[in-house]
């Protein structure tokens, strides 16, 4: 499949579409906090997955306040359930300061496919329900330099899929939402975010387990998509 369009701005999500997360998070977070005392991966993680459902069925909505204060006091909140015994204000904030800063690694398509993308003229842009540690893990991961803007959630304040993170992103880079692609691995964030916010979305699925369209299975097909040749090894779009 080819674009009959020709955009200006590619933005891209980021977990599971330019970084694998190949250690559990909440693993690190552990480890981040680890001189305060002794933290159980498996009990924070239930703990923090039930407060956010409660502060959700409480009329919270991650979608406008995702920041790190919102994230510090879930934080807090799980360490206090669970009887940390080290310093829960403290831990809390380094839990989030140090989220999704390790334990990630570039696929192998990323660098060749951005590359090429820069030389043929693109603008490049992030936008990823992240941590307010965004631009710092795309520089440990050297990625940062392909994109002059980067829009992150816990530096907005809005998630996907709410259309204001990709109205923020657009206005920066600045294009119109009919001159912009957004790539992401996400339907229900990705795909219905961008759409709302009036941009293109190609689903990145890299399993190849979505029916959804238009798709592909590896970024070496985006420049096939956009009409500048395949690039990488050849797989077909399902």
């Amino acid at each position: 499949m080819v674009s009959s369009k020709v955009y200006r701005a590619i933005l891209f999500d980021v977990g599971s579409t330019l970084l694998e997360i190949v250690r559990d998070p909440n693993e690190v977070a552990a480890e981040s906090v680890a001189h305060l005392g002794e933290l159980s991966v498996k009990d924070y993680a239930v703990a923090i997955r039930e407060i956010v459902a409660e502060w959700r069925s409480a009329g919270g909505r991650p979608e406008v306040h995702d920041l790190p204060e919102t994230w510090i006091s879930h934080n807090r909140l799980a360490l206090s359930r669970i009887g940390f015994p080290g310093d829960i204000t403290l831990a809390a904030q380094i839990i989030e300061s140090t989220f999704l800063l390790e334990g990630l690694r570039v696929y192998a398509d990323v660098e060749e496919v951005l590359t090429r993308l820069l030389v043929e003229g693109y603008r490049l842009g992030i936008v990823s329900n992240w941590p307010a540690t965004l631009e710092a893990t795309l520089r440990r991961a050297r990625l940062n330099d392909y994109f002059p803007v980067i829009v992150g959630s816990g530096n907005v304040g809005y998630a996907k899929p709410h259309p204001q993170i990709f109205r923020i992103a657009m206005d920066r880079i600045g294009v119109n939402p009919d001159e912009t692609l957004y790539i992401g691995d996400s339907v229900e964030y990705d795909v219905a975010g961008a759409r709302a916010a009036g941009a293109d979305v190609v689903l990145l699925d890299r399993a190849g387990k979505e029916s959804h369209q238009p798709k592909i299975q590896t970024l070496f097909q985006l420049p096939e998509f956009l009409g500048a040749g395949s690039l990488g090894p050849t797989i077909t779009a399902r």
